[in-house]
């Protein structure tokens, strides 16, 4: 599967890579977690499975866990648009993971 196609949410019809990164959040910590890494973490696994064709490395499988963990600690700790941003990459995160036990 291609990037270019890789469409995260058909119904909204956008891709996650047009996400714009909270300008609030640059170099914020939030319980020992820089979620401008886990961001950028995040949409590399999302653009590796779909490069990938669906597969990732026992180190992305790790990265991948460690986000999950990271997505559930950040999200209730944030608001607005970053609530909204971090929400969206963690819907993705369990729609990957979802295809992988499907798989």
């Amino acid at each position: 599967m291609s990037n270019e196609n890789f469409v995260m949410d058909p119904m909204k019809g956008k891709e996650i890579y047009d996400l714009k990164f909270p300008d609030e959040l640059y170099g914020a910590v939030i319980d020992g977690i820089d979620v401008t890494i886990l961001s950028s973490d995040t949409l590399r696994l999302i653009q590796a499975y779909a490069k990938q064709g669906g597969e990732l490395s026992e180190i992305q499988r790790q990265v991948l866990r460690q986000c999950e963990e990271e997505l559930r600690i950040v999200i209730p700790q944030v608001e607005g648009r970053g609530k909204k941003y971090f929400q969206r990459l963690e819907e993705e995160m369990q729609a990957l993971i979802n295809r992988k036990k499907s798989c």
